[in-house]
């Protein structure tokens, strides 16, 4: 079989895992020659290393809620918490 076949046949199969398959990637990526799908295995499997680098796919907005009780009764419901509390 060969590996780009087998690449297909991982990609659909639930059993394997995505770092076998991403790996086999990057198999096919030196094979081709492919500088830049070989950097974007390695950055998948490893971690991208500056927030530049992370492709927007990568990105997920986000808020912080929380629910606060206080004295005498007051309360906050849904308050937005800052990012930079954390």
């Amino acid at each position: 079989m060969s590996l780009l076949r087998e690449i297909q046949e991982a990609a659909i199969d639930d059993k394997v895992g995505l770092p076998t398959l991403l790996r086999k990637c990057k198999v096919l990526a030196a094979r081709l020659g492919n500088a830049e799908f070989k950097m974007w295995v390695e950055n998948e499997l490893n971690g991208y290393k500056t927030e530049d680098e992370i492709p927007e796919y990568r990105i997920i907005p986000f808020f912080l809620k929380g629910h606060f009780k206080g004295a005498f009764g007051s309360s906050l419901q849904n308050a937005n918490i800052p990012v930079s509390c954390f």
